[in-house]
């Protein structure tokens, strides 16, 4: 195998370089890398690329949700005016529980907190 690179044995064609007897350098040795190593390169890249769509199509999913809760934000804020305007009570906990009952896991969290925020929102109104 032939190394094209400067061999720190030969006399230095840049002043002010050490010249072989001033020089200790270790030969080096060839680069050896297993096969399985390349294998686990290329399955590590295309895992990668894998993970990047992914991680984009849920930041693709996540502005949609945004869009959409901005989008109940102004429709609730429509309601609240009608509420305000009848003199209808806020919080209608029929309807509420008729909704949540059928929420399970972090989905009823969610949406909780969704409607926790929409209440605060027709209160201030």
């Amino acid at each position: 195998m032939t190394l094209n690179f400067i061999s720190p044995w030969e006399p230095s064609p840049f002043r002010g370089l050490p010249s072989r007897k001033k020089l200790s350098v270790p030969l080096l040795q060839p680069l050896v890398i297993p096969a399985e190593a390349g294998i686990q390169a290329i399955n590590y890249n295309i895992m990668n690329d894998k993970l990047e769509i992914l991680r984009k199509q849920i930041d693709e999913i996540d502005e949609s949700i945004v869009i959409l809760l901005v989008k109940r934000i102004k429709i609730v804020e429509k309601v609240g005016l009608l509420k305000k305007k009848q003199n209808i009570p806020v919080l209608d906990s029929a309807r509420w529980q008729k909704i949540i009952k059928s929420k399970k896991g972090y989905i009823k969290k969610i949406w909780e907190t969704i409607h926790e925020e929409a209440l605060k929102i027709e209160k201030s109104i």
